[in-house]
């Protein structure tokens, strides 16, 4: 039983190193972009870059896992209406094996670059 799961196995190790390695080669030059910019900015850009780059730190990630699924939902979601207006066919953002991933990255993105963010400012300070 242990020899039938290895291919699984191996599977899983494969798709967590792809998805490790791509959220973080995403989100760490953009969050050090965005840290170099905060640290630079003054008077009241400083104020409103801070509140656009941290708002999703103030959402749940519960909150936040609910709202991208609704926007990325197959029949009624944003995305999808938005490719509908501009005559393009629907994705199974989730359910498309070759999409799902690139789903989950940009929802992880969206999520964990304002912590980054956030960690890589406090050290260029």
């Amino acid at each position: 039983m242990l020899l039938d799961l290895k291919p699984l196995f191996w599977t899983s190790v494969k798709v967590t190193l792809q998805y490790t390695v791509l959220t973080a080669g995403i989100e760490l030059p953009i969050s050090l972009g965005f840290a170099m910019m905060l640290n630079r900015a003054t008077g009241w850009t400083a104020r409103l870059a801070r509140s656009v780059i941290m708002a999703p730190l103030c959402i749940s990630p519960v909150i936040a896992a609910l709202m991208w699924k609704i926007m990325l939902g197959p029949n009624q979601g944003l995305f999808n209406y938005a490719l509908h207006l501009v005559g393009l066919p629907k994705v199974d953002w989730f359910g498309d094996p070759r999409v799902a991933m690139w789903s989950l990255m940009i929802v992880d993105c969206w999520l964990f670059i304002p912590f980054t963010t956030l960690i890589l400012w406090g050290g260029l300070q």
